[in-house]
């Protein structure tokens, strides 16, 4: 059975993405923004790589390099606005 803690990091998890969400809807955001993330989900859903993901260890490292670029750049636009509005709507929900 999951301990308090591992529930607790998955609320944390999924706050977290809908932070994500949120920033990339947001009016405020600028639309480069917006554009390196739509730009990076289609890099990550196609077929094709810089480093082809059947090599043993590196054919992964790429994605996971853009992902954590990409989110490294969005937390940069995370307001405490977009934080309470997205606490307060997931409170609703539970």
């Amino acid at each position: 059975m999951p301990s308090l803690s591992d529930l607790n990091s998955l609320l944390r998890l999924k706050r977290r993405i809908l932070e994500y969400i949120a920033v990339v809807r947001s009016p405020k955001t600028p639309v480069h923004v917006k554009g390196l993330a739509v730009a990076a989900g289609i890099y990550l859903l196609m077929p094709v790589d810089l480093i082809p993901d059947m090599i043993p260890i590196l054919g992964l490292t790429d994605d996971a390099a853009l992902i954590g670029l990409l989110l490294s750049y969005l937390n940069r636009f995370i307001t405490d606005e977009i934080k309470q509005d997205v606490a307060q709507k997931d409170t609703k929900k539970h």
